[in-house]
């Protein structure tokens, strides 16, 4: 696997972020809560600030409950993520399967089918093609007319684009 420096140390930033968020979350509420301590042990603070421990550890368990519930949304993203891909790999096996088949053998005939032959006329190609016309890898090839250079491009619609004429423009 290959990364750009720049996108791999942003990528460790962000994942020690929460760390020293909580880190810092932890701290302060610890720092918080001996200052409060200091100021009730030399009476300064009213008399209802007499539950400090009770409210600090329930600041803190709500710190930590937070943090871990953000550590398992990101692991269960992850998990999604990782299954999504298996799935997707899984699903376009199938169709890489077909066009490498596809490559292999029906476009490779077609390109020795024109370097046996200089000039090919529509009714050679219909019957070249005829036998993949039930294939639906390859239902899109048409008969497309060699314009020479000299002479200007005038549209000249293939006769799929007249059958859906009446319902579409081409």
């Amino acid at each position: 696997m290959d990364i750009d420096g720049r996108d791999w140390n942003w990528k460790l930033a962000r994942a020690m972020l929460p760390p020293v968020l909580l880190t810092l979350a932890l701290a302060a509420i610890l720092g918080f809560g001996a200052a409060l301590m200091r100021s009730r042990i030399a009476r300064v603070l009213p008399r209802g600030m007499r539950h400090l421990e009770p409210a600090q550890a329930a600041v803190i368990g709500m710190v930590l409950t937070l943090f871990t519930v953000g550590l398992l949304h990101e692991h269960e993203r992850r998990s999604d993520t990782k299954a999504f891909e298996q799935l997707a790999d899984s699903r376009t096996l199938v169709i890489a399967e077909k066009l490498r088949h596809l490559l292999a053998a029906e476009l490779e005939s077609l390109a020795r089918f024109y370097e046996h032959s200089p000039t090919i006329t529509p009714a050679e190609f219909q019957q070249f093609v005829a036998y993949l016309t039930n294939k639906t890898a390859v239902q899109a090839w048409e008969w497309v007319p060699a314009v020479a250079a000299a002479c200007p491009p005038r549209l000249i619609p293939s006769p799929w684009c007249r059958k859906r004429a009446s319902r579409k423009a081409c």
